[in-house]
């Protein structure tokens, strides 16, 4: 009898609970395995804190080492959860009141699912009537919706779909332009995946991307919009449908040629070819010319061809021969320079004609830099620098092309110690020069500061030609930081 009374006074107390770590496990475990909405009235009940809320439990798992954000949130969970199964078994007509219900709050990442959800019984669809309040009631909210929704309602409101896009523009310059030059195989940055995510497989979005594409680079001459058009394009077959996008656009194989340039790192004269064969296959006049001009002024496609140029040249000195593809393949390598250097001209004037090739300066212009080169390789001063000077004087007046290449030849003259080219190329670079090509530029004065360190005579013989250059083309500062004190 006895016993019998103990025992039944043992279960008659409350359960105990630990305070600290060991009692925040145990509540833990009871949230895990029977959820809030059980856990919680049981444990006010065993310990008398039952009342007209929850605040008193609350403060009891406080004590307890709860945390008050970790229940709300597993309630809300729990909550959610149970609600999203209830709208899997609902019919779409009920699907779709709550849709209408609970739209306004899917900015907030708590609700969103539900949003989602009820739109995923529906169809995945977004009812036409809803459709004009995305300008108006909605306004911005469709960016919370999934892409496919998403673009449902773009397609349908331009002026919601040019915000948000021109905002994603945007955002992708400003990014490309604080970051180095990447190549298509690096990773792409976020607001670049953001693009193509929204453009998907619409065609109509697309077109909408490439105009403001055009306009930005119309407007600003900025080459990242054209950096964006190759590598949005090659970015698409990634995306959910975005292939049919892909094989639809006309530049589809331009770009092809061009990743494969950018993934080798250089523009070889057979890929040059075939890459000017594509573009002068096209038709004038045919807008068309316009976005592949813009895709062969990206960035890294300038600076290869131009390299390759300085390169090619350098070989033929050096084996000493001169075949009959010679001119053919500078042909094609300058085209696309020259392709480059008009892309923006062609779309603001929007005068779709292929830029003719001003042969007759340029071979006159890469004879004198054979000169230059071939007496480099002799050791052997050139007979007349002043006739060379002459000649590399006006044919760059003469060619666009070989305004531009000056440059990437004065960067070689420096890198390679050739004293007499770097005489001549200085002084035929026209005011305005250092905006063809700001690596080679930085790669020229990275040369010359060298010159300071291992033969300051050499800089020392240069330095009043390199201080009137500095002031005609605009970088006497960064002359300055080189030449002073020598």
């Amino acid at each position: 009898m006895a016993s019998s009374k103990k025992r039944k006074r043992a279960t008659s107390e409350p359960p105990t609970v630990g305070i600290g770590l060991q009692g925040s496990r145990k509540i833990f475990k009871a949230l895990a395995e029977e959820g809030p909405i059980r856990t919680i009235p049981r444990i006010q009940s065993e310990h008398g804190l039952r009342g007209n809320d929850y605040e008193a439990m609350l403060q009891f798992l406080n004590v307890l080492g709860v945390r008050r954000g970790e229940i709300y949130e597993m309630m809300m969970k729990t909550i959610r959860a149970n609600l999203e199964e209830a709208i899997e078994k609902r019919s779409i007509e009920e699907a779709e009141k709550i849709f209408r219900l609970s739209l306004p709050y899917v900015h907030a990442y708590e609700l969103r699912p539900v949003v989602n959800k009820a739109l995923s019984r529906m169809g995945g669809v977004v009812p036409e009537e809803f459709l004009p309040l995305f300008s108006t009631k909605y306004k911005g909210l469709e960016v919370h919706l999934p892409p496919d929704a998403r673009r449902q309602v773009w397609e349908a409101n331009s002026e919601a779909a040019l915000r948000q896009l021109n905002d994603l523009l945007k955002a992708c310059v400003t990014e490309s332009s604080q970051t180095q030059m990447s190549s298509i195989d690096s990773k792409q940055p976020k607001s670049l995946l953001a693009i193509g995510e929204a453009v998907g497989g619409s065609w109509s979005l697309y077109q909408t991307v490439l105009k403001l594409l055009r306009g930005g680079f119309a407007h600003s001459a900025n080459s990242r919009y054209c950096q964006l058009r190759l590598d949005l394009l090659l970015s698409l077959p990634f995306q959910s449908k975005g292939q049919q996008v892909y094989d639809k656009d006309p530049c589809s194989k331009l770009s092809t040629a061009l990743q494969t340039c950018i993934r080798s790192n250089k523009v070889a004269t057979d890929h040059a070819k075939s890459i000017t064969k594509m573009v002068y296959g096209v038709p004038n006049n045919h807008p068309v010319l316009g976005d592949m001009a813009m895709m062969l002024n990206h960035p890294r496609i300038t600076i290869l061809a131009k390299r390759e140029i300085v390169k090619y040249l350098g070989s033929l000195v050096v084996k000493k021969a001169l075949p009959r593809s010679a001119m053919t393949d500078l042909s094609a390598l300058s085209k696309i320079v020259l392709l480059s250097l008009n892309a923006a001209v062609l779309i603001k004037t929007r005068k779709f004609t292929k830029p003719k090739l001003e042969d007759l300066a340029l071979k006159v212009f890469y004879t004198a830099m054979v000169s230059l080169l071939g007496s480099k390789l002799l050791g052997e001063e050139p007979p007349d620098l002043s006739t060379i000077l002459t000649l590399v004087r006006k044919s760059s007046r003469s060619s666009h092309v070989a305004q531009h290449m000056l440059l990437p030849f004065l960067g070689r003259a420096a890198r390679t110690g050739d004293m007499w080219s770097v005489k001549v190329l200085l002084p035929a670079m026209a005011k305005g020069s250092s905006n063809s090509g700001k690596v080679f530029l930085d790669e020229f004065f990275a040369s010359i500061s060298q010159w300071r360190r291992r033969s300051p005579e050499s800089l020392k013989s240069i330095k009043s030609v390199l201080k009137t250059w500095g002031r005609r083309i605009g970088v006497s500062k960064r002359v300055s930081k080189v030449t002073d004190g020598i």
